[in-house]
Order: C-alpha cells, then structure tokens, then sequence
C-alpha cells in the first residue's frame, strides 16, 4: 500500500513537474508572440504614416481621372441584360465612386438613346441623388439596341464635346462589331 502510494506520488510529482516546463515554455512563447505582434502594429503604423496619398487627379489604371463631364453610352442588348447586368452596375458605381464630384452626368444607350428623355442633349447635374437615381434605373432600362457602341459615342462626342472641357466616355457593353475603335471616335 505505502509503496504503491510513493509511487503515485512520484508519478503525480513528474507530471506536475512537466506541467510546471510546460506552463513556463507557453508563457515565454505568448510573451514572444505578443513582443512580435507589438512589432508588427508599431511597423503598420509606421509604413500607413509613410503611405502618399494618391492625388485627387492622378491617373487610375493609366486613365486620367480629372474629367469634370462623364457620359456612360451602356449597351443595353438582350445579352447584357441577361448575362452581365449585375456586373454593368456594378462598374458603373466603381466609376462614379472614383468621380467625387463632377460638373455634369449623363447616360445614353448604345444607340445613342438617353436614359432620362428630359435630359436629353443637357447635362444632369452632379449629386447624390442623381447618382441613385442613375444606378435605381439601371435595372429597368431596356431601349432597343443593336450591340454597338458606335452610334451612341458619336452621339456623346457630337452633343457634348468642346475644346474648354474635360469629358470621359465610358462604355459598357459586351460586343463590338466594328473594325476600329479609332474610326468611331
């Protein structure tokens, strides 16, 4: 019996004392990982104060971006608006999000046709609730379209072009039949 007892009381003593190593080395790696995780906040820190700022009118993805006039011309064909709509109006708030503020807005379809017919050959004007009700009406704008850009951004460059101003056209579509963009433009 006693020495059955001293010989649990050995075993509890080295499993405890294996406990106790254990206990000691998960206390120094918690210390270790959370002098490493200090580390890695104070670098964040220091590398987000050193991060520029990208200039309001530097270019994205190589496209200036300091037009004050946007003009979508969307295709709106059976095979984008039954294929690729979710995606159209999804680049379409990316690009007005990229565009804080603008002096004009407006939308046409490929065709040339106008989203709003009481905005037709004007200028919308630039707000928040213009921008909703452009991206609101996307999901039921459906004019005739014949799949091609080209007759609604002759219609955008012949409307509204000047010399004094700063236009991007953006086209959304999924097809484009003719030869070269050069000749449309």
């Amino acid at each position: 019996g006693v020495a059955r007892l001293r010989g649990d009381l050995s075993e509890f003593r080295g499993e405890f004392a294996a406990s106790q190593e254990l206990s000691e080395v998960q206390d120094i790696l918690e210390g270790r990982m959370l002098a490493a995780q200090q580390d890695l906040s104070e670098e964040m820190r220091r590398l987000l104060a050193r991060q520029q700022r990208r200039p309001p009118d530097a270019p994205v993805g190589g496209i200036p971006i300091d037009s004050e006039y946007v003009i979508f011309v969307i295709d709106t064909s059976g095979s984008m608006s039954s294929y690729t709509w979710s995606l159209v109006v999804q680049k379409m708030s990316q690009t007005l999000d990229i565009y804080p503020h603008v002096k004009g807005i407006q939308v046409m379809n490929d065709m040339g046709q106008y989203m709003f017919p009481d905005t037709r050959r004007a200028w919308m004007k630039d707000s928040p609730s213009t921008r909703k009700r452009i991206i609101g009406a996307l999901d039921a704008w459906a004019p005739f379209s014949n799949s091609s850009p080209v007759e609604g951004i002759n219609a955008a460059i012949q409307t509204f072009y000047r010399p004094d101003r700063k236009i991007s056209i953006y086209t959304l579509g999924d097809d484009f039949s003719g030869r070269s963009i050069r000749a449309v433009v």
